[in-house]
């Protein structure tokens, strides 16, 4: 464990969040929302080992929340085999450019939708997954 690395992205996490033998375990949910934020940008700027851990307990830290990566393409693919009746439809949004701020945008919007909605939605169990790397150069 490089521990400088860590116990920096620790302090910006302002310690809610521990590692105990390879085992992330969050101490404080209140500071932590208020801080997670770092592990996203530290990802995204950073190289590195810093960058690596970041996002080593951006996924741990989403797992202890019951949060996981998910897609649907067996559901495309079913759906093209015609193994899936085109009877409705799938709500998908596929972010490339900003996607940071453009995650937060789409979970604001769920809030304020399920806030307003008489059938409440939980914009957190919303599956956002990272797109598959393309074969042709850009």
């Amino acid at each position: 464990m490089s521990s400088v690395e860590i116990k920096a992205i620790l302090d910006k996490l302002n310690n809610s969040v521990s590692i105990s033998d390879g085992k992330v375990e969050i101490k404080d949910r209140a500071r932590l929302k208020e801080r997670v934020h770092f592990l996203a940008e530290i990802s995204a700027l950073e190289s590195g080992a810093a960058q690596s851990w970041a996002r080593f307990l951006a996924r741990q830290i989403a797992a202890a929340c019951g949060i996981f990566p998910a897609s649907i393409q067996d559901l495309y693919m079913a759906r093209g085999r015609g193994e899936v009746p085109p009877t409705f439809t799938v709500p998908a949004i596929n972010l490339r450019v900003l996607s940071y701020d453009a995650a937060r945008a789409v979970i604001r919007s769920g809030v304020i939708s399920s806030r307003r909605s008489s059938r409440p939605i939980s914009p957190w169990r919303t599956g956002f997954r990272a797109p598959r790397r393309s074969a042709s150069p850009r």
